[in-house]
């Protein structure tokens, strides 16, 4: 779609849609295929009955401006969402992205998202059996760009993706607000080799009743493992049981700054007990060169097996004031 350059666009929806058979009707402005936005011009969606843009394909940003306030999605995609220019701002009151079985890929321009569940995600969990097509990967690779993200529900996800993350350039502010919520999630490998991060937390630990267990907010959580690599990371979880970094497999620091404040007092609900920790892994935690600062409620470190400090790597950890 050309966005003609000097021009305002305009599109709206009603609360309900006149279903039509055979036909499709999921947002504002909804395509079959592809959507490609170039040139310089304005498009500002309103959606009050469904999802604001959506593509039963992918969605491509070259250039222009574009802006969504949804009561549903902002932006809904079947296959990808690829940035590369331009300046999207969504305001939705359930996910400000949503992937649903492929990747994101983000190289420049100005993305701004403030959202109710996720941030931006790619969610292919499986179909509705819970059988799981090998050839999609529902990855996030941020190679530039500025990306601003605020979410605001329970157990929500600034950013998340169902396989691997990766970050190699720009700046991200993951900010999540909710009850037992991530500002950064990686349900497999997180790879942070260049670029700015800064991820915020303010939420306190969630109790579930389904699984009676404590949720406890996290700036980063990844399910495999982490590496940071020539980074400026800073890290904060404000919220009662918070972790800076909450991770599974081994973590490795190498040449970056990293900065991790865990401020919220230990959790409780009767028996159970969620504590604050500035960095947790049930794996390995190496840091190679760089520097790290640790401030935490709890303990600064909770390594699960070898803790490694190499190649003059500077380490400062402090109890925050009880």
């Amino acid at each position: 779609m050309e966005l003609a350059d000097g021009t305002t666009n305009k599109l709206a929806d009603g609360t309900t849609y006149t279903m039509t058979t055979g036909e499709d009707q999921k947002g504002t402005f909804f395509s079959e295929g592809q959507l490609i936005f170039s040139d310089n011009g304005s498009l500002d969606v309103q959606s009050v009955g469904g999802h604001g843009i959506v593509s039963d394909d992918y969605v491509r940003m070259r250039n222009g401006n574009i802006t969504v306030n949804s009561v549903r999605d902002g932006i809904n995609t079947n296959d990808c969402f690829i940035m590369y220019g331009g300046t999207v701002n969504v305001t939705a009151q359930q996910d400000g992205l949503d992937i649903g079985k492929g990747y994101v890929e983000i190289g420049g321009g100005k993305l701004i998202v403030n959202a109710i569940d996720e941030g931006i995600t790619a969610s292919y969990e499986g179909d509705d059996a819970g059988n799981i097509d090998p050839l999609i990967t529902p990855y996030i690779d941020i190679k530039g760009g500025l990306i601003k993200i605020t979410t605001t529900g329970e157990k929500g996800h600034a950013v998340r993706a169902m396989s691997s993350l990766s970050m190699t350039g720009g700046i991200v502010q993951a900010t999540a607000k909710g009850a037992g919520a991530k500002a950064v999630m990686s349900e497999g490998n997180m790879s942070l080799t260049g670029g700015k991060l800064t991820a915020l937390t303010e939420g306190n630990a969630l109790y579930e009743a389904d699984t009676q267990e404590l949720s406890s907010a996290a700036a980063l959580r990844s399910k495999g493992t982490l590496k940071m690599e020539n980074m400026i990371v800073g890290l904060k979880s404000t919220g009662t049981g918070g972790k800076g970094i909450n991770n599974i497999g081994n973590v490795t620091l190498k040449n970056s700054t990293v900065t991790v404040v865990a401020s919220g007092a230990n959790h409780k609900h009767n028996a159970l007990d969620s504590r604050s920790h500035g960095i947790e892994t049930d794996g390995s935690l190496t840091l190679d060169g760089g520097s790290l600062h640790v401030r935490s409620y709890g303990e600064t470190l909770l390594v699960g097996t070898a803790l490694t400090f190499m190649n003059s790597a500077t380490y400062a950890g402090y109890q925050v004031d009880k």
